[in-house]
């Protein structure tokens, strides 16, 4: 079931959901890149690779603690948190972009693109449930002036990083409402979506794992589902 934006974009405003945009790792999300994949998304453009004020490189074989590590991939699934990023212009530089529209007990989408990959392509490789939206102090060292930035922070035993054999294609569930059929992501790390958007990633997400002998992830997927199904949708 593709998700059309006519009927539900502004609902998906404030249904409380959120996807994100994440850079790829090639370590799970729970270390700092290997050098190939660095090099890689430097040159592919990705902004906070090629950031002057990233240490990326600085954290490589140290441990990645809570107070400090150089972006919000690689610490993902090692604090279960992600930021909604900075501002880039002259003036506002380093001023934290915040999570309006997320709210607490729905779930955060992550997504992202694997080397090679196009727009096309983006897949969702797991998700948060989301325990608050947090002003917490930025481990990345990305301030300049504004010490800390906007988080979603999950709750790990509710939460799940998929197995690796399952990548769910995000375009199938989200339709920018102005130009549906432009599959592109553009600025910004983050878009907001509707409960019926999340729903219907849960139930392709059920079908996945029904062929994966791994209980626990099932049991996860099936709470996060019962909960979006008692939901009556438009």
């Amino acid at each position: 079931m593709m998700i059309r934006p006519e009927k539900h974009y502004f609902r998906s405003l404030t249904d409380g959901n959120i996807a994100f945009k994440c850079t790829f790792n090639d370590k799970g999300y729970k270390d700092v890149c290997s050098n190939e994949i660095y090099e890689y998304n430097k040159k592919a453009g990705r902004i906070w690779c090629n950031d002057e004020n990233s240490k990326c490189r600085d954290f490589v074989g140290k441990e990645l603690s809570a107070s400090e590590y150089p972006c919000y991939e690689s610490a993902l699934f090692v604090h279960w948190l992600f930021g909604g990023g900075v501002r880039r212009g002259e003036k506002t530089y380093g001023n934290p972009v915040r999570i309006v529209n997320a709210h607490q007990n729905k779930l955060a989408i992550l997504t992202t693109r694997n080397p090679g990959d196009t727009e096309k392509d983006r897949h969702i490789f797991g998700f948060l449930h989301i325990k608050n939206i947090a002003n917490l102090k930025d481990p990345t060292g990305s301030r300049k002036e504004v010490s800390s930035s906007h988080f979603v922070v999950g709750e790990p035993e509710k939460s799940l990083q998929f197995n690796s054999k399952v990548k769910l294609p995000f375009w199938k569930y989200y339709r920018n409402y102005n130009s549906p059929d432009n599959l592109r992501w553009g600025t910004g790390l983050f878009r907001y979506l509707t409960d019926k958007s999340v729903s219907a990633i849960l139930i392709d997400l059920k079908k996945e794992y029904e062929n994966i002998e791994d209980n626990k992830s099932l049991d996860i997927i099936n709470n996060q589902l019962s909960r979006y199904q008692k939901k009556t949708f438009y």
